[in-house]
């Protein structure tokens, strides 16, 4: 293989996307991108690049060729709840629901973010009262009511090799967050959901 062929150089740069050495990964990525447009994985490892180095809209386009308008949506606000700037993570989680209202793993994320925002404001001592019109906006079902289907393209760490250090799916996950365990109903879901916040 020549160090030129798009794979080595996609490689090289999941190599520095691994060790968070985000302009060397863009780099490599973005030649690998070129020289083989038509490749939706070294495509979406340079969104996932650019979008961990912090440029979203850069990283945008790139997504969205890859995966998709609402799964782009989803991988960034991912991105932006592991960084903890849960404002920007759920307006991305949002646009994703709203694009494609039975994307679940997207409106689980997003109520996350809003029940954490909620027992933040609680904590701090701000009345639930006073919280509710946070969230107003679009009118959407909850997790618990959304038909269990899984329709969407959202990598996961498996379809996308050496991104691990990404994070941008639930199964990639190294936060402290608990997982809900696989093929839970949506009532089971609930209930597991509803056990964690005694």
């Amino acid at each position: 293989m020549s160090p030129k062929d798009p794979q080595v150089r996609a490689s090289i740069g999941q190599f520095y996307a691994a060790e968070k050495k985000w302009d060397q990964a863009i780099a490599l990525l973005g030649e690998a991108s070129k020289a083989a447009p038509a490749d939706k994985n070294i495509r979406y490892q340079l969104g996932i690049a650019m979008a961990s180095a912090g440029d979203y809209q850069a990283a945008m386009p790139h997504l969205i060729r890859a995966v998709g308008e609402a799964e782009a949506h989803y991988n960034i606000g991912y991105i932006l709840r592991d960084r903890g700037e849960l404002q920007a993570s759920e307006s991305q989680f949002l646009q994703a629901v709203l694009l494609k209202p039975e994307f679940n793993e997207a409106q689980y994320w997003l109520d996350e973010i809003r029940r954490e925002k909620e027992n933040r404001l609680m904590l701090a001592g701000v009345s639930s009262d006073a919280s509710a019109g946070l969230n107003q906006g679009a009118k959407q079902a909850s997790y618990s009511q959304a038909k269990p289907k899984k329709t969407a393209a959202v990598k996961t760490r498996a379809q996308v090799s050496g991104m691990q250090a990404a994070n941008v799916s639930p199964s990639a996950s190294t936060t402290q967050t608990a997982k809900a365990p696989a093929n839970l109903t949506a009532e089971q879901l609930e209930q597991w959901r509803n056990q964690r916040q005694l």
